[in-house]
């Protein structure tokens, strides 16, 4: 009969308080990979667009409420009544309006 050696059987995991654990190879494949499917579908599951300040380094200087709602993942209802509220909402015509970026921050900032 041939010997099984303990490290073609186990994974020595390493805890951060220092204690040693021995794992089962199978049990830790199955914990890796299931954190890998989770992951995944996690990726798969966020927006497919990601938000003008995900694209760029860069933020923008002036969004529309439908854009800053996006950016700062809150309801466009949300967003447009607390841009109102803080004055940072810029009406250009009857029909446009603009959302300064930086008074937001500036607000959150100081909030």
């Amino acid at each position: 009969m041939e010997e099984v050696k303990h490290e073609d059987v186990y994974v020595v995991c390493y805890q951060p308080n220092g204690v040693i654990i021995h794992v089962p190879k199978d049990v830790f494949a199955d914990v890796v990979l299931e954190m890998k499917k989770r992951e995944n579908e996690e990726k798969s599951n966020q927006c497919e667009t990601p938000s003008k300040r995900d694209e760029t380094n860069e933020v923008p200087r002036y969004v529309t409420y439908k854009e800053g709602a996006k950016m700062y993942r809150m309801s466009e209802k949300s967003f447009r009544e607390w841009s109102n509220r803080i004055g940072a909402a810029k009406h250009i015509s009857q029909t446009k309006v603009i959302v300064s970026v930086q008074e937001l921050d500036d607000f959150l900032k100081y909030a």
